[in-house]
């Protein structure tokens, strides 16, 4: 049986004899077939020249560990499998190194079949999503003027890295000249982490949305996991909603680039980084029909390229470049678009928050 094709080859790389035969076992269970390594090295050569489907790794092993690994494959094989780290550290700390080195999940001991089972089948499920043909919403505009331009990421693996080198190229006096929205993938529990690097890391205030949040210019407001962020019409309020998961997925970027598409119409600027899938890509097409700029990461310096490689291909970009390029290319948009809202806001009166569709 042609496996590869399939979708079905997993190697498992754990010094843990008795960790291997259980998750041998788990997945030969689940209807994959499994090939072993107890070390890195020996598990960089079989990758390397037999190729696998998905990769689950230990973090702590002699000699070189699983985040070197990681990086070390992300760095040299085309296509990389899925990779899912699997370890008896579970701080959230130890996550964000995991996804930063390019992981695309996280599972730490002890876990269940199922957790794993999952995993492998959501993870393969985005890795093979084809990608979808952006829709042409009816073009309009926003006759009520909103209150401040907003900008709009969505991050997945290697995403709180570049999301920093945007923020931090931005020259100060554009910083707190928009709002920002984040959806990066990953569990709730890895959130509060992800909250805490960006503030440590960035000059700019960030905190965990809830339904709720009022937002506001030079804020940061991540999506917590497992339920969707939307942005309320008319309001500059968040919503949380649990909703259906998109992508395989909760919370994804579509739900928020949707809404914010409809409340901030042209002041609108989406910015899709690295990760595994097509999560911004529907989405972004409203945002585009809106008005809106629509910006994406490149895929060479892209951790995982699909997600930019998607909205790139539907023809929605206005401009790519690495984090550090977008930061420049995002700063001088932002100061554009306020300087149009607030020339547009002085030569009109404002009405209710309609909008207008032809």
């Amino acid at each position: 049986m042609d496996t590869t094709a399939s979708g079905r080859n997993v190697l498992v790389v754990d010094d843990d004899p008795v960790c291997l035969l259980l998750l041998e076992h788990v997945l030969t269970t689940g209807g994959y077939t499994v090939a072993t390594a107890r070390d890195s090295s020996e598990a960089l050569d079989a990758i390397r020249t037999l190729g696998y489907d998905a990769m689950l790794v230990d973090r702590m092993m002699p000699g070189m560990d699983g985040i070197e690994l990681i990086h070390r494959v992300r760095k040299s094989v085309s296509p990389a499998p899925l990779i899912i780290m699997v370890t008896a550290i579970g701080e959230p700390i130890a996550r964000g190194h995991a996804t930063d080195a390019g992981a695309d999940d996280y599972i730490a001991k002890p876990f269940s079949g199922a957790e794993v089972l999952q995993a492998i089948r959501d993870g393969l499920d985005r890795m093979n999503e084809s990608a979808p043909e952006a829709p042409v919403p009816p073009r309009g505009h926003v006759v009520s003027l909103p209150p401040f331009v907003a900008v709009l990421f969505v991050a997945s693996t290697g995403g709180v890295p570049s999301l920093l080198s945007i923020l931090n190229s931005m020259p100060a006096e554009s910083r707190s000249v928009p709002a920002y929205y984040v959806v990066q993938h990953g569990p709730s529990r890895l959130m509060p982490e992800v909250v805490r690097r960006l503030e440590q890391q960035s000059s700019l205030h960030v905190e965990l949305a809830e339904r709720g949040t009022r937002a506001y210019r030079g804020g940061v407001f991540v999506a917590p996991g497992g339920q969707h962020m939307l942005v309320q019409p008319d309001t500059t309020k968040v919503d949380i909603v649990r909703g259906p998961p998109e992508h395989f997925l909760r919370s994804v970027a579509d739900p928020l680039f949707r809404s914010a598409a409809t409340a901030f119409g042209r002041y609108c600027v989406a910015v899709v980084l690295g990760g595994l899938g097509s999560d911004g890509t529907l989405g972004a097409a409203h945002v585009a029909a809106g008005g809106g700029m629509v910006l994406a990461q490149d895929v060479a310096s892209s951790t995982v390229g699909s997600m930019p490689a998607n909205v790139i291909k539907a023809g929605l970009v206005l401009e790519t470049g690495n984090p550090v390029e977008l930061g420049h290319i995002l700063a001088c948009g932002v100061i554009r678009l306020a300087k149009d809202l607030e020339s547009s806001r002085e030569t009109s009166i404002d009405g209710p928050a309609i909008t207008v569709t032809r």
